[in-house]
C-alpha cells in the first residue's frame, strides 16, 4: 500500500460538501464511487446542533486507487501500486483538481509505502536469512540455547536536509498491517506469516517559516524528493534473491 498525504491550513470551503463535490467533479472518471467519511457533531445547547461535514472519499472501480479530501489534508493511497511515475500522474491529477486559490498553503507532506512480503514456507525469522538484509535479522541472533525467534520488529528514524524525515519499521510478524476489510482491495486477503517494511518519509514546514503557497509543482517536487530515500532503503533491505521471486510472481 502507498500513501500520500498532504495537510493545509483550515480551508473552510472544503469543510462543505458541496465544496469535496466539486473536487470529485473533476476527478470523478478515475474515482467515480463516493464514500463519505465519519462526520463530526458539535452540539451549542438547546435546541441547535452543528453539523460538521466530515471528509469525502472517492474511490476508482476496483477498489484500488483512493482519495479522501477534507477541510486540512488531502489523501491519495493505493493497493495496486506498480511504480512511482504513475502514481505521481494520479497525484499531479488530483492536485490540478483542487480549489488552489482558497488553500492558504501546506505545511507537510508525508508518503509511506507500506510492504507486507509473503513468500510460501518462510515463517519464522531465521528462514528469511538470504531473503532480506542480514542486518534487518541482527537482533534474532542472540537467543539463549533452546530457543528460537518467533518474531522480530525494529524501528529506525532518519534525519535528512531541509527537514526532511524518515520512519523505518521492519520485522517478522503474523497477520496484516494493511486493513483487508478497509475500503480499499488488497492483493491478498491471507493472514499468515509475512515480513514487512514500512517507510514513511514526510517533510514538515518549520514553524519559524512562512507557510509555503499552494503549488502543485511544488508538492510534486517534494513529493518526489521524499520518494527517493523510500526506495534507496528498500532497495538496501532485500536482497538479489528476493527480488528474483518479485520477478516471477504473477502482478
Amino acid at each position: 500500500m502507498v500513501a500520500f498525504e498532504l495537510r493545509i491550513p483550515h480551508t473552510l470551503s472544503l469543510a462543505s460538501r458541496d465544496a469535496q463535490a466539486q473536487v470529485w467533479e473533476r476527478i470523478k472518471e478515475r474515482v467515480p464511487i463516493t464514500q463519505p467519511e465519519a462526520s463530526l457533531q458539535v452540539t451549542l445547547g438547546a435546541p441547535g446542533m452543528m453539523h460538521a461535514q466530515g471528509p469525502l472519499r472517492m474511490l476508482d472501480r476496483r477498489r484500488t486507487l483512493g482519495v479522501v479530501i477534507g477541510a486540512e489534508s488531502l489523501v491519495v493511497e493505493s493497493t495496486g501500486y506498480s511504480c512511482y511515475e504513475e502514481f505521481c500522474e494520479f497525484l499531479r491529477y488530483v492536485l490540478a483538481a483542487m480549489p488552489s486559490g482558497e488553500v492558504a498553503g501546506f505545511g507537510r507532506i508525508g508518503l509511506r509505502y507500506i510492504n507486507e512480503i509473503r513468500v510460501p514456507g518462510v515463517e519464522l525469522p531465521a528462514d528469511w536469512a538470504g531473503l532480506v538484509a542480514p542486518e534487518l535479522l541482527a537482533d534474532t541472533q542472540i537467543a539463549a540455547p533452546g530457543l528460537t525467534a518467533q518474531g522480530t520488529r525494529g524501528d529506525v528514524e532518519f534525519a535528512g536536509a531541509d527537514g526532511l524525515r524518515v520512519q523505518m519499521r521492519h520485522g517478522v510478524a503474523t497477520g496484516r498491517i494493511v486493513n483487508a476489510d478497509g475500503p480499499l482491495r488488497t492483493r491478498t486477503r491471507e493472514l499468515g506469516p509475512f515480513f514487512f517494511i514500512d517507510l514513511d518519509s514526510y517533510w514538515e514546514n518549520p514553524p519559524e517559516c512562512e507557510l509555503p503557497e499552494f503549488s502543485a509543482e511544488a508538492i510534486i517536487e517534494k513529493t518526489t524528493r521524499l520518494r527517493e530515500p523510500i526506495h534507496n532503503l528498500f532497495e538496501t533491505a532485500i536482497t538479489d534473491q528476493l527480488r528474483e521471486r518479485f520477478r516471477r510472481e504473477p502482478t
